[in-house]
């Protein structure tokens, strides 16, 4: 993908993240940061043994209710940006 589609993808992620009720936030990753204190954050570039990733996701899940939201949340999120691709 060039850059220009790139771009283009990541403001369609970042639009969606921020329009779910309980909006994600959208971090770069940095060294030191803190992992155990995100909750609801997606971090861009993060390391990874394959190179950095895209955008890891981060959830502080205190009980099977919130794990069940969350995962939901996500899955729609890859279900609608694998349609937009396709589209």
């Amino acid at each position: 993908m060039n850059e220009a589609g790139w771009q283009t993808f990541k403001q369609h992620i970042d639009a969606r993240l921020r329009s779910i009720q309980t909006p994600w936030k959208i971090i770069q990753h940095r060294d030191g940061l803190d992992l155990s204190s995100l909750d609801r954050h997606a971090v861009e570039q993060f390391p990874n043994a394959n190179g950095p990733a895209d955008c890891a996701f981060f959830a502080n899940c205190g009980g099977s209710a919130k794990t069940k939201q969350v995962s939901a949340e996500l899955h729609l999120l890859v279900t609608q940006l694998n349609e937009g691709v396709a589209a």
